[in-house]
């Protein structure tokens, strides 16, 4: 999308209109990206857990205390 393209969508509905659905968009992108960072995270604790369990023989790990 090019300057000129901007001004004349800005000119034609309105600044108020253009910022807000900018700013809808990068809450969309940010929220999906929080969302894919925040599932590998899951992953990556849930298989850090089961390698506390094996090292530790199962028994001395609690997972009340992990959460």
């Amino acid at each position: 999308m090019d300057m000129s393209s901007i001004t004349a969508l800005v000119g034609s509905v309105g600044f108020p209109i253009v910022a807000c659905c900018v700013m809808a968009w990068f809450i969309a992108t940010t929220f999906r990206d929080f969302n894919n960072l925040m599932t590998r995270n899951n992953i990556l604790t849930e298989e850090l857990i089961v390698l506390l369990k094996d090292d530790k023989g199962g028994d001395n790990v609690d997972e009340a205390n992990m959460a």
